[in-house]
């Protein structure tokens, strides 16, 4: 994996980055998804002849330039029942909605 080019965000940048890896032994995938456009970046990186992601809608939009495989549904897990939480200290929660 390229990892030297990481390096190279300004510290400006770095507070509108999310991060995301795939890691078996050692790191296989990363994904860096930037947000502080307009149009946000996506940005995968891997050791592997492929990477692996799950791309919903997206898809189309790479599929013209790459061999995208379907590999079955990805179904989103929602908290549907917020009363199950009443329980547990959730204060320190971060609200992503």
């Amino acid at each position: 994996m390229k990892a030297a080019c990481l390096h190279d965000k300004d510290d400006f940048f770095w507070q509108h980055t999310t991060w995301y890896g795939l890691q078996e032994d050692t790191l296989k995938q990363v994904a860096l998804i930037y947000t502080g456009s307009d149009l946000p970046v996506l940005w995968g990186l891997t050791v592997e002849p492929n990477l692996m992601a799950h791309l919903s809608g997206l898809a189309r939009v790479f599929a013209d330039d790459y061999q995208i495989q379907f590999h079955g549904l990805y179904n989103k897990m929602a908290l549907t029942n917020h009363q199950l939480l009443a329980d547990f200290d959730t204060s320190e929660g971060i609200n992503l909605q």
